[in-house]
């Protein structure tokens, strides 16, 4: 069950709401002669460059993160050849969500039969993006069961005599609907077998996963979870085995809308999930709605954020404790705002406006109930709003 009533303008979803993203498809695999691996590269956009090219230079459509990222370069450098037979097991992103879904996506193929009778012995590359390969995903893979001592990076393009590339089982396909297959399914419940096996019983059963990365007053939200009984987590601070007992143990789960809320894969079915949507056309996530799919959770969409700019790559996000999120603990609803959360929302704002972010009619439109409340009451602090130089009509 998902519920979208405390949004600030559920309407504006439309469609979005009632998405499909399963598939029943047989997913196989590929056996690319001569092909080169080319690593990924920054370069010109957001995504980059990187993924694998037939022998012909022709790119190899979902051989980066997933469908529609990275393409191909003409690299500067030396490509290396190799005489090996190789198992491509992906493009691994160094950001914890992207290794839960599309970092799992390749791994059915070690579990098939064909793997174990012709392939066990060669080596499995993955392609590196933004960094190498985060800690808890190499814990996580050896969960997998995945030799991680035969694991190779690659770091320059490299032309192999033979790459096994298998489907993948966590996609976006043609329509641009993020989908998942019975493997992908398999694959997750392999993890939360062990995380059954490793149980503990933890006398907190309340848990909110603390993101504050590029959240501005987000220790205002956790303080009040924290003062409705959750306990308060920052994820990147324990090992893998910690986190997989807190969310097996968890009743209640609540997180920013996001790669941390990811998490909820690991947990038993019938929770009850919080989550947060961190701007206004982060009211859906994709990736978050084909795992709620994935099992019988009870989740709860909050808007508390007022995050009034558009994001971008140098974007921040603003988080206020909303009337939303009040009514849905049956306090108040009336907002109530304290001071800090107006010198924070003009840090917000400053910084926003220097780095040139806009504010869109989307934007506009989805904040209209709430934001014209909040800039009346800031109008009323002139010493606030001349320190850091902001006007808002």
């Amino acid at each position: 069950m998902t519920n979208y009533d405390s949004l600030y303008d559920k309407n504006i979803l439309g469609n979005n709401l009632v998405q499909n993203h399963f598939s029943d498809k047989k997913i196989h695999f590929r056996i690319l002669e001569r092909a080169t691996i080319l690593p990924h590269r920054a370069l010109d956009n957001t995504n980059g460059f990187g993924g694998i090219v037939d022998e012909k230079g022709n790119f190899i459509e979902g051989s980066a993160v997933h469908r529609g990222t990275c393409g191909a370069y003409t690299p500067n450098e030396p490509v290396q050849q190799s005489p090996l037979t190789v198992i491509y097991i992906g493009m691994f992103v160094h950001i914890w969500g992207h290794s839960l879904t599309d970092g799992l996506s390749r791994l059915w193929f070690l579990k098939s039969e064909v793997y174990k009778t012709y392939f066990s012995h060669c080596p499995l590359v993955f392609n590196p993006m933004w960094g190498g390969i985060l800690p808890n995903f190499t814990r996580l893979l050896q969960i997998l069961e995945v030799d991680t001592s035969k694991m190779l990076m690659v770091n320059q393009p490299i032309q192999c005599q033979t790459i096994i590339l298998p489907d993948e089982s966590w996609f976006i396909n043609q329509a641009g609907v993020v989908t998942f297959t019975n493997e992908y399914v398999e694959t997750v419940e392999q993890i939360k077998n062990f995380a059954q096996k490793i149980y503990q019983p933890l006398e907190q059963k309340k848990f909110y996963f603390y993101h504050g990365q590029k959240e501005m007053n987000e220790a205002r939200i956790a303080q009040y979870f924290e003062s409705k009984g959750f306990t308060i987590i920052r994820p990147e601070t324990l090992p893998l085995e910690a986190q997989l007992n807190i969310l097996t143990n968890a009743e209640s789960f609540a997180s920013s809308l996001g790669s941390i809320s990811h998490n909820v894969m690991f947990m038993r079915e019938n929770t009850e999930v919080i989550l947060i949507p961190r701007f206004a056309t982060n009211t859906l996530n994709m990736y978050q709605q084909a795992l709620e799919q994935m099992r019988n959770y009870n989740v709860f969409y909050i808007d508390s954020t007022l995050s009034m700019f558009a994001p971008s790559h140098n974007g921040l996000f603003f988080y206020v404790v909303s009337r939303q999120l009040r009514k849905y603990f049956g306090d108040d609803s009336e907002e109530i705002y304290s001071e800090l959360d107006f010198e924070l929302f003009c840090q917000y704002a400053q910084t926003s406006i220097l780095n040139a972010i806009p504010t869109t009619p989307l934007i506009q439109q989805y904040y209209a109930s709430v934001m014209p409340d909040f800039l009346n009451q800031l109008n009323q602090r002139p010493a606030l709003m001349q320190k850091y130089g902001l006007r808002f009509n």
